[in-house]
């Protein structure tokens, strides 16, 4: 459980204050199963219970108030676990996703206020939005002109030239962009394409996170 937390949260334990405190509770609850499952008396279980439960508390509380002012972090690392797709910042110039199930990397980002869902595309020269994506940002979809011709995974397209104001991944954030925006139903996710990830200082992969330094 150690291990799993600590690969889940690779940045909340630091020092060794932090790992004292897990050390602790991690006895704490090691003592509670004990009381649970061990073979004791009746009574003697039940006051070993009793104690568990009110250390465990006291304990909790410390700990919570200790980590108070991480809560913010905490939160947006254990929405990162359930969804690979929310970018979370690990300093002021960084942000960290994790893969998808199916092998890519997603991330919503905030598009000129709006939110929208994309696949990093090292292969797409350009950011790509869909055509709902587009809609959702404000654009006058009906009145773009889809006259620039594209190369795509199902062949021959055309798309529309826009720019963007911002497009912010967490603590990153890339202004002036210049994108393009494809016809109804042709693509199932907008692209993050190298005009942007080419702004980047870096971009490291491992163990199955990305790590996108500006």
């Amino acid at each position: 459980m150690v291990v799993m937390m600590t690969d889940a949260f690779p940045y909340a334990v630091n020092g060794t204050e932090d790992q004292f405190r897990l050390v602790v509770l991690g006895f704490l609850l090691g003592a509670m199963l004990i009381s649970l499952v061990g073979d004791l008396p009746a009574v003697a279980r039940k006051v070993a219970q009793h104690v568990s439960v009110l250390s465990a508390a006291l304990f909790g509380v410390l700990i919570a108030y200790g980590y108070r002012d991480q809560v913010p972090e905490i939160y947006e690392r254990f929405k990162a676990q359930i969804s690979p797709s929310v970018a979370v910042s690990i300093s002021e110039d960084a942000v960290e996703l994790r893969r998808g199930w199916d092998g890519h990397y997603y991330a919503y980002a905030d598009v000129d206020g709006k939110e929208v869902a994309f696949l990093f595309d090292t292969g797409a020269s350009v950011v790509v939005l869909r055509y709902e994506d587009a809609e959702t940002i404000g654009f006058a979809v009906d009145e773009l002109s889809f006259s620039t011709p594209a190369f795509t995974a199902n062949g021959r397209s055309y798309v529309a030239s826009v720019e963007l104001d911002l497009i912010k991944l967490g603590s990153v954030e890339f202004r002036d962009v210049d994108a393009y925006v494809a016809q109804p139903e042709k693509l199932s996710h907008s692209l993050l394409g190298m005009n942007v990830l080419n702004r980047l200082e870096a971009m490291t992969f491992t163990n199955n996170r990305v790590i996108l330094r500006q």
